[in-house]
């Protein structure tokens, strides 16, 4: 993705906690990009261009009335979407159509379709109980925008794992035709004819261009859309801290998540060496899902499942910030959670890295883990070990258990782990937050200003949590960030924005899906 929630290492004074220097440091950009978004149609517009060198897709003045009506706090923030859709710039549209169609009318197909024709939204048949809910969710939340797009036809990824992978040398080649591709100078705002190859019904057939593979051959499968001179491609690479984290901390959470940085999440993440699902793609079919890691190419969606049901913390179950303990708190069951949280908290013996202050100074030292363990409630819900068998169990967690602590943790998974993390940034605790996935949001919420993002390698976890449970400026930054995640939260996780994301992403989509009747000079990006 492209959206960059970075500082500059270099930036960072030794006489300040490095934790609270990137607090201030975010919230000042965060308070920047607020000020800065377009308040009329005008300003969007030039905005766009000015961000991608063309102008807005036909009914971009729909879009900018229907998400203004939504009351839309970063309306200009959608780039992620153009970085998504960029490969698909250099595949000819009748190859993007043919890839989609191929892919929901196989027989003993993966994912399921919808289908959209003169504004009325229409499904693929023969859908598991499950499948049929989800699109349903979906069509609901398309519901009120239908009408303003033309005929497609979408393939979704109902599974909580990403799905579509493509080589690096394919994706440089479409990334390289993109920018030959002669886009539409002057503004439109309609769309071409429907092309002649979008048929009324989906005809099955034999085979499919979808094929799975297997875990033992996972991590290179995986990996095989990272530049060959990336540290995942290279038998002894290592991983590049400095990218993403200066001083154990994260300051870059775009490169955090890039898995081309990091080569151990191949033997310390349990979705790199246990996935459940792992498709491979010949073509490039244009698979909507909820969550993707970076080296996938998913176009990622609001998640179906929360928009349907909607999540909140429940009325008279959360406590003041004052009543909480100083406790990091997290249960999970997940082979993928336990092989982090098991070797970081439970397992560690080792001294633990801190920063102390000297004379005004922060310097590196180490205390004993079980200083710091004592701040983390930590526990399995039936995980699973390889050897084991059930390493912990406890029982179900109540509401109640975890609002009692100042701290609490979102880890690391596919889409499962998104409703959770809404019902955490809604509550009055302070959510720390480990994950290599990506999701609709990201763009949304801001690390050091809505969350603590948490490294998966364990090296920051210990330090992040005593900063804030024991010093007096983190117990400060702490509630306030608690507090205004929680308001933020509520204005951007919402329906009203998943709608407007994906009218958005719909109406980006519709530039491959369809393409341009008329070739024109494209126009320069800056």
């Amino acid at each position: 993705m492209t959206m960059q929630h970075s500082l500059t290492p270099l930036q960072f004074p030794r006489h300040q906690h490095p934790i609270q220097h990137l607090i201030h440091a975010s919230r000042y950009q965060f308070q920047q990009t607020l000020a800065k978004q377009s308040t009329t149609l005008g300003q969007a517009v030039e905005e766009y261009i000015s961000r991608t060198g063309m102008h807005p897709p036909p009914h971009f003045d729909v879009w900018y009335e229907f998400a203004r009506s939504k009351n839309v706090q970063l309306i200009d923030e959608y780039d992620a979407i153009t970085h998504l859709l960029k490969p698909f710039w250099g595949i000819p549209p009748a190859i993007i159509r043919t890839n989609a169609r191929l892919v929901f009318s196989a027989e003993q197909n993966e994912f399921p379709g919808i289908v959209i024709r003169n504004g009325k939204i229409g499904r693929t048949e023969g859908l598991a109980p499950r499948e049929e809910t989800y699109v349903n969710s979906i069509r609901e939340m398309m519901d009120s925008f239908a009408q303003y797009l033309p005929d497609m036809d979408l393939v979704i990824n109902p599974k909580h794992e990403p799905s579509i992978i493509k080589s690096q040398d394919a994706l440089a080649r479409y990334v390289r035709d993109a920018g030959k591709v002669r886009r539409p100078q002057v503004p439109r705002n309609h769309f071409s004819p429907t092309p002649a190859d979008l048929l009324e019904g989906i005809p099955l057939h034999a085979g499919s261009n979808v094929f799975e593979t297997n875990a033992q051959t996972a991590w290179s499968s995986m990996t095989q859309s990272c530049p060959i001179t990336s540290p995942a491609r290279d038998p002894d690479g290592s991983d590049n801290l400095a990218a993403y984290s200066y001083e154990n901390f994260i300051y870059n959470t775009t490169a955090s998540v890039d898995v081309c940085n990091q080569p151990s999440l191949s033997h310390h993440h349990g979705f790199f060496n246990r996935p459940t699902t792992l498709l491979y793609s010949s073509s490039l079919p244009p698979v909507f899902s909820v969550s993707k890691i970076s080296s996938f190419n998913d176009i990622l969606m609001p998640p179906p499942d929360v928009y349907s049901q909607g999540r909140s913390v429940e009325n008279g179950t959360d406590i003041d910030w004052e009543d909480k303990i100083d406790q990091l708190f997290w249960r999970g069951e997940s082979p993928t959670d336990s092989s982090i949280v098991q070797r970081i908290v439970t397992e560690n013996k080792e001294p633990v890295p801190i920063l102390k202050n000297v004379n005004s100074h922060w310097i590196k030292d180490t205390v004993p883990a079980a200083e710091i363990q004592a701040l983390f409630d930590i526990k399995f819900t039936t995980a699973l070990d390889d050897t084991e068998g059930v390493i912990s169990t406890e029982s179900a967690v109540v509401a109640e258990e975890i609002w009692k602590s100042k701290y609490v943790l979102n880890l690391d998974g596919p889409g499962q782990s998104i409703p959770g993390l809404y019902t955490l940034l809604k509550s009055k605790s302070l959510v720390f937050k480990a994950s290599i996935f990506q999701a609709w949001h990201d763009e949304f919420l801001w690390p050091w200003v809505h969350y603590i993002p948490l490294g998966l390698d364990g090296g920051d976890w210990f330090e992040n949590l005593r900063y804030f449970a024991t010093e007096e400026s983190g117990k400060s930054e702490g509630k306030m960030i608690a507090k205004e995640s929680a308001e933020w939260a509520s204005k951007v996780l919402r329906k009203e924005d998943m709608e407007v994301c994906m009218f958005r992403l719909l109406l980006e989509y519709v530039h491959q899906f369809w393409g341009f009747t008329d070739v024109q000079v494209r126009k320069s990006n800056r």
